[in-house]
């Protein structure tokens, strides 16, 4: 406590507020921790306290008509410097169940008697030392409680270890008490305790560290705030000359942001290029069509023959009157815009869509005729009987319904409609017609 009177007042008002409370609080921390040392017996095996022991423990008990059952179960001892003994295991391990719990702890150690430990010879080579364990409280405990604890120290002999080892016995309902002994070998050092003190002195310490870390981080904040005030500053300067792309780039320099400063530099861009239009790549075009044709826009197939200019506004939407609900962009992606720095400004758009018809595209001809005989056929399609020109034979299907002297025609034709070369529209039409077959060429 020496270290607590030594501090002068001098030294308190050189202090910050925050360093004044942590100051305080490990006064009260070393007051109200310092009492509560575990008084261990001199006989207990010094080289446990402050650890947690963890491992396996087996107890048997009776089962209906008498038969022997054996239970395992895991086990965690905790010898603490300053809560004293207690322990937690499951004992509905086996049976794939979570009962894990908590006894009571143990933080006074009253012996209730001793006994010697002799060998075969009657040599003295040890006693056991058996400690009072207060009644188990079942309410809070729920069934977890230790029933007895005692230390085995040897002194060693030809036939037994010199050394000093705790005993547990834990309650298990159904079951016979578990023993748990710390010189076995299903049980190891799983880690080291720490003292209510030392947990509440590392939270202190943490505690610290984070006023640091945020006094530091309020400190840089604080910095950039004031750099941004002369960033502001420049910005509104060059809003006033009109320097708006310059504008742009300094407020990307901004810590923090403006959104006041922001929306105006934006709308004096867009107000900039308010009558800016730019003419639409191929790509984006070819886009455009197809997404049309994905989303049968049937306004866009009525488009006649010839060039056509569409016109969109700053969200892709087609603005032409003479041409409403003609489709508008797929996505935010296809519209142009210009970029300054962070910032994004649509443009006006406009593209030209050439649409051209094919029509009477010959798809195939189908050729029949009551005539049984071979027939030739010239490039105006009339057919003979005979030639003497040398002209092809053509196939035509005897069809007993069609007059021997007549060839029937049926002929199927396509309608193509492309937009800028673009296939978008296609049409299958038939016509029929009737020739009268001539005996030879003239």
């Amino acid at each position: 406590m020496q270290w607590m009177i030594a501090f002068k007042k001098s030294t308190m008002k050189r202090f910050k507020p925050q360093y004044l409370l942590t100051f305080l609080m490990l006064c009260i921390i070393e007051v109200g921790f310092s009492q509560n040392t575990i008084s261990y017996p001199k006989e207990f095996p010094k080289d446990l306290i402050g650890k947690k022991l963890c491992g396996q423990i087996s107890t048997t008990g009776k089962m209906f008509g008498g038969s022997t059952a054996f239970l395992d179960l895991p086990v965690e001892i905790y010898i603490s410097k300053d809560l004293g003994i207690y322990a937690r295991y499951n004992p509905g391990e086996q049976f794939h169940e979570n009962k894990w719990g908590e006894t009571q702890k143990i933080d006074v150690f009253n012996l209730w008697k001793t006994i010697p430990r002799t060998d075969q010879y009657g040599d003295l080579i040890g006693i056991e030392y058996h400690y009072k364990v207060p009644q188990c409280d079942w309410i809070n405990n729920s069934n977890h409680c230790i029933s007895a604890i005692s230390v085995y120290d040897f002194y060693g002999s030809h036939y037994v270890a010199a050394g000093k080892f705790l005993s547990i016995d834990v309650s298990v309902s159904s079951y016979s008490d578990a023993n748990f002994y710390s010189g076995a070998k299903s049980i190891s050092n799983c880690g080291q305790l720490k003292t209510q003190l030392e947990l509440q002195k590392e939270k202190e310490e943490l505690l610290k560290i984070e006023n640091q870390k945020k006094e530091k981080l309020l400190k840089l904040e604080n910095q950039k705030r004031e750099q941004d005030k002369y960033t502001a500053l420049k910005v509104d300067s060059l809003l006033s000359l009109q320097l708006l792309e310059d504008a742009a780039l300094s407020y990307d320099q901004l810590n923090f942001t403006n959104l006041e400063l922001k929306n105006k530099i934006q709308s004096s861009l867009e107000k900039k290029h308010e009558n800016d239009t730019l003419f639409l790549d191929k790509e984006t075009v070819l886009n455009y069509i197809n997404y049309q044709i994905k989303t049968k826009n049937t306004q866009l197939l009525k488009l006649g023959e010839g060039e056509h200019e569409i016109i969109f506004n700053t969200t892709g939407k087609a603005t032409n009157v003479d041409l409403p609900n003609i489709g508008v962009f797929e996505s935010n992606a296809n519209i142009p815009s210009i970029k300054v720095g962070s910032f994004d400004i649509k443009q006006h758009s406009k593209m030209l869509l050439k649409i051209t018809l094919r029509d009477s595209i010959l798809i195939s001809s189908i050729y029949n005729s009551g005539c049984d005989k071979t027939l030739y056929i010239d490039k105006h399609e009339n057919f003979y009987l005979k030639t003497k020109t040398g002209l092809p034979t053509v196939y035509v299907a005897y069809n007993i319904t069609v007059d021997k002297q007549i060839v029937k025609i049926n002929k199927a034709y396509k309608q193509e409609k492309q937009i800028n070369g673009v296939l978008v529209e296609s049409k299958n039409y038939n016509t029929v017609s009737f020739v009268k077959i001539l005996k030879k060429e003239k």
